[in-house]
This record gives C-alpha cells, structure tokens and sequence, in this order.
C-alpha cells in the first residue's frame, strides 16, 4: 500500500512539474548586414592605411553614409588631433573618464578626435570607434596631419 502511494507521488510530482512553462532559450542577435558590413573603415595617415573598428550606434551608422572624407586633422594640447566636420552627427555623449590611445571619438555633434596619447578627462564623448594604439604613433607631431576615411573596397 505504501508503495502504491509512493508511486502516486511520484507521477502528481512529475506530471506537475511538466505543466510548468518552460522559458525561452534568448539567442545572441544575429548581426544585420548594415553591422556585417560596416563594422570597421579604413583610415589612411601618412600614406599608410588601417583599419578603424567602429562601435555601433547610430553615430556612426550617419558616418559611414558620409565616407569617403578627406580631413586635416589639427593638433591640440599634444595628446590628439581633430577636425570640425562639415556636418552634424547623431550623439550619444558619456562621460569617457580614460582616453586611451587609438580612441577616436565625436565631441559635441560636430568634432571628430584621435587620440594618440592616454589620459583621464571629465569631458564627455559619443564613441565613433579604435585604431590600434601603434597605429597612431604617427600622429605625434605639432603639425596638421591629412587623413582619408573610406569604406574598405
């Protein structure tokens, strides 16, 4: 008799929790073309070209439909290079607290940086993308530097 009530147990015990919902596995995003195909643009800076991987935000979605640019990047207080661009962009400003070396950044709307040295800021910045820290080596200088941006072919 106990094992027939054990028995009975059993199945109400399994028979319930069968009868709970089960939730949905979330798979990761699959990556839509626009992503696929604009996830880095080619920088070219003194005659060598690399590769800007992009972050992905509208920010730079409305860049990457302004390629190619042809910019001459200024110096300033001997840590980055920047240019006003001849249009606005979509912002998303954060507080950035490290600037580190490679970082290519929006300020205000309208102002594209490179940065080629590391340092805290207070300021705020929308986030275009990263050039390997090498990669900006030749940016060092007191001069303006030309620098071409385009979609890789």
């Amino acid at each position: 008799m106990h094992a027939f009530k054990l028995l009975i147990l059993i199945s109400l015990f399994f028979g319930l929790t069968a009868c709970q919902s089960v939730k949905p596995v979330k798979l990761p995003k699959e990556p839509s073309p626009k992503e696929k195909n604009f996830s880095a643009v080619s920088v070219k800076i003194k005659g060598k070209t690399y590769q800007l991987h992009l972050a992905n935000n509208d920010t730079t979605h409305a860049f990457i439909k302004r390629l190619p640019l042809e910019l001459t990047l200024q110096e300033l207080n001997g840590n980055e290079k920047f240019q006003e661009l001849p249009f606005e962009l979509p912002t998303d400003e954060q507080p950035i607290q490290q600037i580190r070396k490679g970082d290519v950044l929006l300020f205000g709307s309208r102002t594209l940086v490179i940065f080629y040295e590391d340092f805290p800021t207070h300021y705020k910045y929308t986030r275009i993308g990263k050039l390997a820290p090498h990669q900006v080596d030749s940016l060092k200088s007191n001069t303006s530097v030309q620098v071409k941006i385009a979609r890789p072919k």
